[in-house]
C-alpha cells in the first residue's frame, strides 16, 4: 500500500501523513547546533508517514534551555522572546496573527539593538526557526531563519565565506522546499554548496546535508537523474568523513534507500537498504526504529522484485521490532501488518493475508492514520471476497467507504483514486451476494458517481447503467468483471507513473 500511495505523488508529498514526502531536514538542524559531532544522516530522510514528527515530547532537551536561559540571563527582553517561544512550541497552539505580529517584533527589537558578537544568541534564534520548521509553522520560521542570515553576514561581514553563513542559507532553502517553493529552495542551496565547497576542501557534514537537500529539491521538480546524483555524492562525502562502519553512515545509506524507494526504484532502494542493515548487524544493532523501518522498506521492494519471501522475512522482522521496543508507534505497527498482508495476497494466501489485516484492526492507535485504515479494511474485503466470506466483505467494505466518506479526504493518488472504486464494487458484491439488492442498487449507482468523478474510465462501466436488478445472476456477473477490469488497470496505471532513469 505504501507503493501504491507513493506511486504518483512528488516529492513533498504528502502530506500526510500528509503522505506527503516532505523530508523532515529541521530534526537534524536542531541539534546539530548543540552537537557538531552528529552528521546529517542522524535522521531519515523519508516521509512524514514512514518518521512522524516528535514534536513536544522531546523539545525541551533537544533546544537544551537551561543553557541557552544561561546565555541569556542577563538580557530580560531575550529571555521573554525565549519563553514565548518555548510555549509555542510544547503547547502547540495555532499560530495567531496578533502572536506572530507581536513576535516578529520583538525578533526585530532584538536585532536592533544586537551586539555583533552575540554568536549565542544568534544560534538561539536560529534554533527557534528549526524548531517552528519542525513544527510545520514554516513561514514563521522563514522570519527567523532571514533574520539570522542578516545577523551573522553582519558579524562575518570581513569574511567572503563562512560555514555558519552557509548553515543559515540551507535552512532557509530547507524552509522554502516545505513552502513548495522549490527555485527559491534551488536558489539558497546552490549558494550554500558554493560556499561550502570553496571552504571545505574534503567536504564537510555540513555540505554533505547540503547536497543531500539540493538532491530532494531536484526529485521535488522531477529532475530524477540529477536528484539521485546530488544524493549520492553527498553519501560519499559521508563515507569519506566517517571512515569505516557507523549508525550515521548505515543511516545515511538507508536514508538514500528511502529516496529511491519512494520513487519506486526498488533494486536500487535495495541495494542500500541491505547495505545499511548488514552494516548494523556487524556493530550489533538489533533494536532501533530506524533499523525496523530499514526492514520494512527491505521487504517491500524484494516483493516488488517478485522475491516474495524473502521480502516477508523482512517485513516479519519490522513488524516485530515495532510490536517490541516501539510498541507505541501504533501506526508504524499497522504499516508493517499491511504490507505483510499485500506480500501474502501476492502468493495468494488470502487466508494468511486476512490474518495479518484483521491483526492490524485488533487495537485502536492513537496515532493511526486513515489512509492506512482504509487500505486495511479495502485489503481485507478483497481478500474475504476471493475465499468467499462475503459477510466479512460486507463489514470491511462498510468500514472503508465510512473512512471514505469522512471529513478528511483520502489522498488522491492513482492508486487510491482506483482503491476508493474497487471498494465500492466489493460492497456492491458483498451485498449482491447477501441478497440485498435495492442497497446494491444504490452503491452502483454510488460508484458510477465516484467513477466520473475520479475520473475513472473502465470497459464495462457502460454496463453498470443498463444493469438489471431483478437479474442477481446479471449483476453478479457485471460486477465481478468490473471489480477484475478495476485491478487490472490500477496495475497498468502505477506502471505509467512509475519513474524512468
Amino acid at each position: 500500500m505504501f507503493r501504491k500511495i507513493l506511486s504518483s505523488l512528488p516529492v513533498c508529498l504528502c502530506k500526510t501523513l500528509k503522505f506527503n514526502i516532505g523530508l523532515d531536514h529541521n530534526k537534524f538542524l536542531v541539534v546539530q547546533k548543540f552537537d557538531k559531532r552528529i552528521g546529517n544522516s542522524t535522521f531519515l530522510n523519508i516521509t512524514k508517514f514512514a518518521q512522524p514528527r516528535n514534536k513536544s515530547k522531546n523539545l525541551k532537551d533537544t533546544l537544551n534551555l537551561s543553557k541557552i536561559e544561561e546565555i541569556l540571563r542577563q538580557e530580560e527582553t531575550n529571555i521573554e522572546l525565549l519563553k514565548e517561544c518555548i510555549q509555542f512550541e510544547i503547547h502547540e497552539q495555532e499560530t495567531k496573527p496578533f502572536f506572530q505580529e507581536q513576535h516578529s517584533k520583538k525578533a526585530e527589537q532584538l536585532q536592533n539593538t544586537l551586539d555583533s558578537e552575540t554568536k549565542d544568541l544568534v544560534s538561539l534564534l536560529n534554533n527557534c526557526g528549526c524548531v517552528l520548521a519542525n513544527l510545520g509553522h514554516y513561514q514563521f520560521a522563514l522570519d527567523f531563519h532571514k533574520r539570522t542570515l542578516k545577523l551573522k553576514e553582519n558579524i562575518y561581514s570581513e569574511e567572503e565565506y563562512h560555514p555558519e553563513i552557509a548553515i543559515s542559507l540551507s535552512n532557509i532553502a530547507s524552509v522554502y522546499y516545505h513552502l513548495g517553493e522549490y527555485h527559491k529552495a534551488q536558489e539558497y542551496c546552490n549558494k550554500a554548496i558554493t560556499m561550502q565547497e570553496q571552504i571545505y576542501q574534503i567536504g564537510s557534514f555540513d555540505l554533505a546535508y547540503s547536497l543531500n537537500l539540493m538532491g530532494i529539491i531536484l526529485l521535488a521538480e522531477k529532475n530524477y537523474k540529477k536528484g539521485f546524483k546530488f544524493q549520492r555524492r553527498s553519501l560519499e562525502i559521508n563515507e569519506i568523513l566517517i571512515k569505516g562502519m557507523s549508525p550515521v553512515l548505515a543511516n545515511t545509506l538507508s536514508n538514500l534507500g528511502f529516496s529511491y524507494f519512494q520513487y519506486q526504484q526498488y533494486k536500487d532502494a535495495y541495494l542500500y537498504f541491505e547495505r545499511s542493515i548488514k552494516m548494523k548487524e556487524r556493530l550489533l544493532i538489533k533494536e532501533e526504529k530506524e533499523l525496523a523501518l530499514t526492514h520494512y522498506g527491505a521487504g517491500v521492494c524484494l516483493r516488488e522484485m517478485g522475491q516474495v519471501k524473502s521480502g516477508i522475512s523482512h517485513l516479519n522482522t519490522a513488524y516485530k521490532m515495532f510490536n517490541g521496543a516501539f510498541k507505541e508507534e501504533g501506526k508504524y505497527i499497522q504499516m508493517s501488518l499491511l504490507e505483510l498482508g499485500n506480500t501474502y495476497a501476492k502468493l495468494q494466501d488470502y487466508q494468511n493475508a486476512l490474518a495479518q489485516y484483521k491483526l492490524a484492526l485488533q487495537e485502536e492507535y492513537e496515532d493511526y492514520d486513515q489512509n492506512i485504515l482504509f487500505s486495511i479494511h479495502k485489503e481485507a474485503a478483497l481478500s474475504s471476497y476471493n475465499i468467499q466470506k462475503y459477510q466479512d466483505t460486507l463489514q470491511h467494505s462498510q468500514e472503508a467507504k465510512k473512512i471514505q466518506l469522512s471529513e478528511q479526504a483520502l489522498d488522491q493518488t492513482v492508486a487510491s483514486k482506483y482503491d476508493q472504486v474497487i471498494n465500492l464494487t466489493l460492497l456492491a458484491l458483498s451485498q449482491e451476494r447477501q441478497q440485498k439488492l435495492q442497497e446494491c442498487s444504490s452503491t452502483v449507482k454510488e460508484l458510477i458517481k465516484q467513477q466520473e468523478k475520479l475520473e475513472i474510465k473502465q470497459s464495462n462501466a457502460l454496463q453498470l447503467d443498463n444493469l438489471n436488478f431483478e437479474n442477481s445472476n446479471d449483476i453478479r456477473q457485471i460486477l465481478s468483471n468490473h471489480l477484475l477490469d478495476l485491478l487490472s488497470s490500477q496495475q497498468v496505471a502505477i506502471e505509467k507513473s512509475k519513474i524512468v532513469l
